[in-house]
């Protein structure tokens, strides 16, 4: 018994060797198949380099045509058209002489539009004095358009030097009439009333120079026969950058575009006034307000009144030198200079027209 077992495992071995390599082919074969065909494609052919992932799939119009880059962002949007439009180019301002702003042309709506100032103030002692007459009224320029040139005018009224002191004494119909004709050697001339209107009021028409529509004590001087000097207010300027506006009424020409506006309805006018026709005949008026509410005339940007032919000075009536856009050579503006420089020596317009 013995010496036949190793004879039954050598035949077992016999017969078992051949069905254990058939099965190493079978793996073999299995693992090849599994690398290589059709069966692993999804990861290695078309699926991977072609069409699929760098086509029309990637590429095409789904993701870099007509969805990103066509009408639907850049054409009939709706945000492109729920945007503001830009904000219109503001006009340059015209070239000026020295210590003047420039203002450019347009056509302006300035005046009052507002029906409570324009009846008698409580303040306004002289509707006291004058019972039944509308001065409030007959002394505010009421809402117009106004075609306005481009013109230059003096930071500060005259004699236009920041720290200066306020003339001595005022001017009338003759006086003005003489300083405007001298001032035409220097290229410079009377202001418009249209002009001081719109230098003072702005492009928005503002009633006070430094508020939209209320009177502020203490902004501009409160005295305005002993005012201190000029630009000691830093606070009383205008919208457009004009130096104490409103301190005194301005002499100025009564030119025809306000003249129009202002003609049909009487004014402007001035005591006494049954001779308020007598107004308009001249070519200058007195523009604005002064310091104090309490005069007969309003005290806005919006006041205009006039004095009959006297040779009564008022103090309380000043002066701004305007002048057409441009820029003097250097030999005017120091003519101009020098003659001013006259006036600083003696602080009175009578004195320094020769006219005493």
């Amino acid at each position: 018994m013995t010496r036949t077992l190793p004879l039954l495992s050598a035949l077992l071995l016999v017969l078992l060797l051949p069905a254990c390599e058939a099965d190493d082919d079978d793996s073999a074969g299995l693992n090849d198949d599994d690398m290589g065909d059709d069966d692993t494609t999804p990861s290695g052919d078309d699926d991977s380099g072609d069409d699929d992932s760098g086509d029309d799939d990637s590429g095409d119009d789904d993701s870099g045509d007509d969805d990103t880059g066509d009408d639907d962002t850049g054409d009939d949007d709706d945000s492109a058209h729920s945007q503001p439009p830009p904000p219109p180019t503001p006009a340059t301002p015209p070239p000026c002489p020295a210590g003047m702003i420039g203002v450019p042309a347009g056509t302006y709506q300035l005046g009052e539009s507002d029906a409570d100032w324009l009846v008698p103030s409580p303040n306004n002692s002289w509707r006291f004095e004058y019972p039944g007459i509308d001065l409030l009224g007959l002394t505010t320029i009421p809402l117009v358009s106004l075609e306005i040139p481009a013109f230059c005018m003096a930071r500060f009224p005259f004699p236009g030097i920041e720290g200066e002191n306020w003339p001595a004494d005022g001017l009338n119909f003759s006086t003005v009439s003489m300083l405007d004709t001298v001032l035409f050697d220097f290229g410079r001339r009377a202001c418009n009333v249209s002009e001081l209107l719109l230098a003072a009021a702005g492009t928005a028409n503002w009633r006070f120079p430094y508020d939209q529509g209320e009177h502020r004590y203490g902004v501009c001087e409160f005295d305005d026969f002993n005012p201190g000097p000029l630009g000691r207010m830093p606070g009383c300027i205008s919208p457009l950058g004009f130096r104490d506006v409103l301190v005194r009424s301005v002499w100025a020409r009564l030119d025809a575009a306000m003249s129009s506006a202002l003609a049909p309805l009487g004014m402007p006018i001035y005591p006494p006034w049954e001779a308020a026709a007598f107004a308009g005949s001249q070519p200058y008026a007195v523009y604005g307000g002064t310091s104090r509410p309490g005069t007969f005339y309003s005290y806005t940007n919006f006041s205009i009144h006039s004095h009959s032919d006297s040779v009564e000075l008022f103090l309380d009536d000043g002066f701004r030198v305007c002048a057409d856009p441009g820029t003097p050579d250097a030999a005017d503006e120091a003519a101009w200079q020098e003659f001013r420089d006259d006036f600083l020596l003696v602080s009175s317009y009578q004195s320094w027209l020769g006219l005493e």
